[in-house]
């Protein structure tokens, strides 16, 4: 009979296999769950981002309302400052930091506020003959668009 008859050839260490079993699956399990982490990490982060890109554009537009209401003499009690000489008193507000993960109705909310302040700076440009050229479907006739009411605007995809 063979040295190692009924026995695997070479004869093994069981603890050792058991040992090198264990390394093997947390490693399987390392490598699956890693790169995990770093896409939810990088889909947040980009998430993240889309806030912030978001809160600059309003506050961009926002900046521009007031410009607008300080020229014209327009609904300029909403001026934050108020205006003098036909421009606001304080300058633009920067916004802050957007400093937690956000949701989809974040991203939603601020597309709406975007959408809005888009609505009436297009009722501005029509009904003060400015920067008319930039009016979706333009300006009817010297007549300012109407703005969608939040039961007629699109519902945003969230993408």
């Amino acid at each position: 009979m063979p040295p190692y008859a009924g026995q695997d050839y070479p004869p093994r260490n069981r603890l050792a296999d058991t040992h090198v079993a264990k390394l093997v699956v947390a490693a399987l399990i390392a490598g699956l769950l890693v790169p995990a982490a770093l896409l939810a990490s990088a889909a947040s982060a980009q998430t993240t981002e889309d806030v912030e890109v978001r809160d600059q554009l309003i506050a961009n537009q926002e900046a521009l309302l007031n410009v607008y209401r300080c020229q014209f003499n327009i609904d300029t009690q909403v001026v934050p400052g108020g205006c003098t000489n036909g421009a606001p008193t304080l300058p633009a507000v920067e916004p802050v930091p957007f400093g937690s993960n956000p949701t989809p109705q974040d991203i939603a909310t601020r597309d709406n506020l975007v959408e809005a302040q888009e609505a009436l700076l297009n009722v501005y440009r029509c009904q003060f003959n400015i920067d008319t050229q930039i009016v979706p479907g333009g300006c009817q006739n010297g007549e300012q668009p109407t703005p969608l009411s939040t039961e007629e605007a699109p519902e945003s995809t969230g993408s």
